[in-house]
C-alpha cells in the first residue's frame, strides 16, 4: 500500500533546495561541481529516507530532487544571453544635450543635435546611418563574419573593432579614427583607410566644388571672410590634389591676410611655393604678405 508523502517533508526539502541554490547562485562550479553536489544531496536525502518509507519511493524522490537540482544549476550557471539589438529603423537623437546608446555590445555617442538611424541590426551585421550631426562608436573586437559599418550620404566605414566618430554636414562627412583602422568608401567609388589619429573629410566632386565657388562668392562679394576660410579649408580637406587645389590655396591664403591672421598666412604661402613653384600668383602674393610686415 503506497503512502502519501507527508506536507511537511515537501516543504522542507524544496527549502533546502531553494537555500542550496541561493548560496551557489553566484559561485558558478564546473559541471562536474554540480553533480558532485546533486548527488551528495541525493545520498543525504537516502540516508533519512530509510527512517520513513520503503526504498523505492524514498530512492525516486531524491534523484527527482537531485535532478532538479542539476537543471536549475545548469540553467543558472549557463551563458547569459548577449546584450539586446535595438531594432531595425529606430531612431535615436541628441537635441540640446549629449546622449548615448548601445548595439549589442558596441556603444554610440551622439553629440548634441545629432540624430543616427538603425538601419540593420543583427548579430552578423550592424549597420547605422548618421543622418546628422556628430556621432563617436566605441566598437568591441568583432568575431568572424561580423560586420559593423555606419554611412552618412556620402561615405561608408567599415570597421573591425576601433573607436572613431563620424559628422555628416551639409555637403560633406568628416572621419575621424582614435583607436584601431577604418576603410571608407566615398560615392565615387575611392577607398581609403585611416589609420589612430588620422582625419579626413570626404565631399562628393560636384558638392566640393560647390564650397569653393560658394567662398569665392563670399570673398567677391564683401561677405564673411571667417565663413568664406572655413569652406576653403573644408575644399582642401575633402579635394586634396584637385585642378582648383592652387586657386583655393591662393584665396585662402589671402584671406587669412586680410584678417590680420601673419603667421597662418605665411604657413599657407609657403606650401603654396612649395605647391606651386611656377605660378604667375606667386608675385601678387608676396604683395599680399608685405601688408603684414
Amino acid at each position: 500500500m503506497s503512502r502519501k508523502t507527508p506536507d511537511w517533508i515537501d516543504q522542507r526539502e524544496e527549502a533546502r533546495t531553494r537555500d542550496l541554490l541561493g548560496q551557489l547562485r553566484d559561485a558558478m562550479p564546473p559541471a562536474e561541481v554540480q553533480e558532485r553536489i546533486a548527488w551528495r544531496a541525493m545520498e543525504r536525502f537516502e540516508r533519512r529516507r530509510s527512517l520513513l518509507w520503503s526504498r523505492g519511493f524514498g530512492f525516486g524522490l531524491a534523484a527527482a530532487t537531485a535532478a532538479a537540482l542539476v537543471g536549475v544549476g545548469l540553467h543558472l550557471w549557463g551563458p547569459a544571453p548577449g546584450p539586446a539589438l535595438p531594432p531595425k529603423g529606430s531612431l535615436h537623437a541628441a537635441t540640446e544635450a549629449p546622449s548615448s546608446f548601445r548595439v549589442g555590445a558596441h556603444e554610440v555617442v551622439l553629440s548634441p543635435e545629432s540624430q543616427v538611424e538603425v538601419t540593420a541590426a543583427e548579430p552578423e551585421l550592424i549597420e547605422l546611418l548618421v543622418t546628422s550631426g556628430t556621432a563617436t562608436f566605441d566598437v568591441s573586437p568583432l568575431g568572424p563574419g561580423e560586420i559593423f559599418r555606419v554611412r552618412t550620404e556620402h561615405v561608408l566605414v567599415e570597421v573591425v573593432g576601433t573607436r572613431f566618430s563620424v559628422q555628416s554636414e551639409r555637403v560633406c562627412s568628416t572621419v575621424v579614427v582614435e583607436e584601431g583602422r577604418v576603410r571608407v568608401s566615398d560615392t565615387e567609388g575611392a577607398v581609403v583607410e585611416l589609420a589612430p589619429n588620422q582625419k579626413r573629410r570626404f565631399c562628393p566632386q560636384d558638392r566640393a566644388d560647390a564650397l569653393l565657388r560658394e567662398a569665392l562668392v563670399l570673398i567677391s562679394g564683401g561677405g564673411s571672410i571667417e565663413e568664406a576660410i572655413e569652406l576653403l579649408e573644408a575644399y582642401l580637406d575633402s579635394a586634396p590634389g584637385s585642378a582648383l587645389e592652387e586657386e583655393a590655396l591662393y584665396h585662402l591664403c589671402l584671406a587669412h591676410a586680410r584678417l590680420g591672421h601673419a603667421e597662418e598666412a605665411r604657413r599657407l604661402a609657403a606650401r603654396f611655393r612649395e605647391r606651386f613653384p611656377q605660378s604667375t600668383r606667386l608675385e601678387r602674393l608676396e604683395r599680399g604678405l608685405a601688408t603684414l610686415e
